[in-house]
């Protein structure tokens, strides 16, 4: 990973926004990011300095012919697959974000002794571009969560 384009971040004192063709969002301005360039796309996280690992907020652009249709059960084996233990599926439907279709997947699970939300927003088509989302908090911290759904509702997505 690697620090995120300055021409991509703009800051002030009470947020950050990230712009980049196709898509812009808000983020809490002590948020850290980080880019990492992948061989089909582009992966961005930022996370809650305090937090870390517990707190945080990525989200992936590749093309669209990468979408990947998951099933509830495929999700389980996903999230195994990347060493999440006792995963329990909330909630798993379509739905939109920024009036585009993708899946949204909200699952608790359990990581060093504490429970955790992750919410996963996949298969956002917008054109040629994919996005998948994801942000995790601790399920007992409210003002993490109430972050974490300010981030998601600022998100501006346009089809490119």
């Amino acid at each position: 990973y690697t620090e995120i384009d300055d021409d991509k971040i703009t800051v002030t004192d009470k947020e950050k926004t990230y712009t980049d063709t196709g898509i812009s969002m808000k983020l809490p301005a002590d948020w850290n990011g980080q880019q990492s360039e992948g061989e089909d796309g582009t992966s961005y996280i930022f996370n809650y300095p305090e937090l870390k690992e517990k707190c945080w907020f990525s989200f992936y652009i590749t093309g669209a012919e990468y979408k990947l249709e998951r099933t509830e059960t495929e999700y389980l084996e996903y999230f195994s697959e990347i060493g999440l233990e006792n995963v329990k599926i909330i909630s798993c439907a379509k739905e939109k974000l920024c009036g585009f279709e993708g899946t949204k997947v909200v699952v608790s699970y359990t990581e060093d002794g504490e429970d955790l939300i992750r919410i996963n927003f996949d298969n956002v088509i917008t054109g040629v571009r994919m996005y998948a989302f994801t942000f995790t908090y601790p399920t007992s911290d409210k003002e993490c969560e109430a972050v974490v759904e300010s981030i998601l509702d600022s998100i501006v997505i346009n089809a490119i």
